[in-house]
């Protein structure tokens, strides 16, 4: 059997996707916003959300990049730190030699 559109039964379209329609002048309460209004409310809400929810997405991972990059800067300042401290113990251990054997030659020379 080939189906027909135009044999099909003609159904009265859902709640949902009725056109709303004002009410009279004389109906109680306010008047019907259009469904198109509501519509845009809540999506505004929901991006609105969505956005929040992005800003919040992007602090955290702008916190963790902020925490590597100082844990690495802070690796690298502890070993020029150190590497300082030793080059210093070293040149101190070299100045006290060379002050050692200006002070032996001053005291030869005494001598002599």
């Amino acid at each position: 059997r080939s189906s027909n559109i135009a044999l099909a039964p003609i159904t009265a379209p859902h709640a949902s996707e009725r056109p709303r329609v004002a009410r009279r002048s004389g109906a109680h309460g306010p008047p019907a916003k259009p469904a198109r209004a509501k519509s845009k409310a809540a999506t505004s809400r929901t991006v609105v959300a969505a956005k929040a929810a992005a800003h919040e997405l992007q602090t955290a991972a702008a916190v963790r990049i902020q925490a590597w990059w100082r844990g690495m800067l802070a690796r690298k300042l502890v070993l020029r730190q150190r590497i300082r401290r030793e080059q210093r113990k070293l040149e101190e251990q070299h100045e006290q030699e060379q002050r050692a054997k200006r002070e032996a030659a001053a005291a030869a020379k005494q001598a002599s």
